[in-house]
Parts: C-alpha cells; structure tokens; sequence
C-alpha cells in the first residue's frame, strides 16, 4: 500500500518520531525508532518487509521541506510492540542494550497516549481511560512477554517471577489461584545484616566493591521515572552471584532489583573467603625513579 500521509511529530527523549493518522488509525514511521535505539537499518526494514503479515508495515509518503515526496516505511501502533519485544537485549551491542530497554518499557505507551489525547471526545470523556487499544486477551500475552523478558534481563529470582505473575492477573481481573501460594527456597537477608550477624569486620560498601571486581555483582541502569533523560544505577547479582543469592524486586521500583544473600552460614562464609582473599592480595606499585 502506498498513500501519502499526513504526518505528525512526537517527542520521545529529545528524539523526533513521526506519528500517521491513516483510516483512524495510528500509524509510525519505523525508521526513526531503529535509529534512535541504534540498530542497523537495512537489517531491520528487511526484517519488516519479510514478514509483512506479521507486522503490516505499509509504505507512505510525506512531502519535505524541499516539495518533494519522501517514502517512509509505517507500522501499526498496535504491531509496534511486538516488533520492538522481538529484539533481545543480550543479544544486542552493550552500547545500545539501555536504549531497546527504554523503546521497550516507554515507546508504545508516549505514542498512545499522543494518540488517545488528540482523538479524544471534545466532552464526556471517559474516566477511565484505557492504557491499549488491543483486546484483553492480547493485553495479557503481550504483558507477560514484558515480565518474561524483565525477569530474564533483571535475573529475577522464582518468588518475584511468582509475584509479578499474580500481579498482571490482578490487574485484568483474571483469578490467580492457578498459581502456588509460594516458591520453596532458601532465604535470604540484606548484606548489612548478614555481616553484623556473622561478626564481620567490613562495610556493606567495602563488600559490594569487591564482589563488584569480583563479578558476582554488576551495576545496571534504567531510565528515571521522575526526570527525563536521567539514568538510574542498580546493582544486580550475575550468573555466578547467584550461587551466593538472589535479586528481589526492589520496593522502590519494579524494574529494578535488590540483591539478597542466602541467610546460609556454610555459603555466605565461602563467599565471605572470595572476598577476604581479593582484598590480601598485593597491590604491585610503580616506584619512580627506580628501586629504593
């Protein structure tokens, strides 16, 4: 389909994407988007073009400042998510893993709610506005690929999965007692509070900083939720720290983790000795001048 567009702007982190109104419904020219997150063009408009029954991108035009006709490839708002979740982050360049993040977590959602203000009614609006144009049913898996996704990429241990899980089916209405009332696991604590039990001399930062140079521990970001274009910083236990522990949901902000230790004397000494035994070890030093 090729049709010349009527075209609109949207801010998305100082990035200008263009909106399309066509047959009442919204339209986004794509090329913007994977620019924006970084991602190599051609890869994905072919990507796009090849599975055009899948996300029934379209072809359109816009006249340019210069009078001419510019050709621009569109997807559906309503398809935009599903391409945007068929990137995996850890299998992107670490350069650009936040960015597919943020376009995953916050892109669709700017987009809608650009769209749902300049179409709604003039009076009686409804008070409770939808958050999706897309049935229920679709809501649901396209949200539980948003919480499979997160808790893969947060490492996520099985009682916060288990959380999250009871929580999108609350939120629809949707009974959860399919679900078990817990996950039999080991328990864990704060760092804090797991040294001053086991009478260690260290500081809870002392530690972080060496599991950090360890690589048991690793800080990772998100965007802020109160300040545009600002960067959080969390820690997250990795593959090997989570022999030692597990990453809750942080109470502060679900898609970000705390990490917790096993409340196990046996592994927290082991892991106690990798960090004692880091913070031995001989600092080799540069003496100027030669040997003393």
């Amino acid at each position: 389909m090729n049709t010349l567009a009527q075209t609109q702007t949207v801010f998305f982190y100082e990035q200008e994407l263009i909106a399309v109104d066509f047959n009442s419904e919204c339209y986004v020219a794509i090329r913007q988007i994977v620019e924006g997150i970084g991602l190599e063009w051609s890869r994905q408009a072919k990507k796009l073009n090849e599975n055009k029954d899948k996300f029934n991108c379209v072809h359109m035009y816009t006249v340019a400042n210069d009078g001419k006709n510019r050709e621009m490839l569109c997807i559906p708002l309503r398809k935009l998510n599903g391409w945007l979740f068929s990137i995996n982050p850890a299998k992107v360049n670490v350069e650009i893993r936040d960015a597919v993040v943020r376009y995953q977590e916050e892109c669709f959602q700017v987009l809608y709610d650009h769209w749902r203000d300049k179409n709604a009614p003039a009076t009686a609006p409804d008070p409770t506005p939808t958050t999706s144009s897309f049935a229920l049913k679709e809501q649901v898996e396209l949200e539980f690929v948003v919480a499979t996704q997160a808790a893969a990429l947060l490492r996520m241990d099985e009682s916060s999965k288990l959380l999250m899980t009871r929580q999108i089916c609350e939120s629809h209405g949707l009974s959860p007692k399919f679900l078990p009332g817990y996950v039999d696991e080991m328990s864990t604590k704060a760092l804090t509070v797991l040294l001053k039990e086991h009478a260690y001399d260290l500081s809870a930062r002392k530690v972080n900083e060496t599991l950090l140079d360890l690589e048991l521990l690793e800080v990772r970001t998100r965007p802020s939720t109160k300040t545009e274009g600002k960067i959080k910083k969390f820690k997250s236990l990795t593959d090997e720290g989570l022999r030692f522990g597990k990453n809750l949901i942080s109470p502060q902000n679900p898609k970000e983790t705390q990490p917790h230790f096993f409340d196990n004397e046996e592994l927290f000494d082991e892991m106690m000795s990798l960090v004692q035994a880091h913070l031995q070890k001989p600092t080799l030093r540069l003496i100027q001048g030669g040997a003393a």
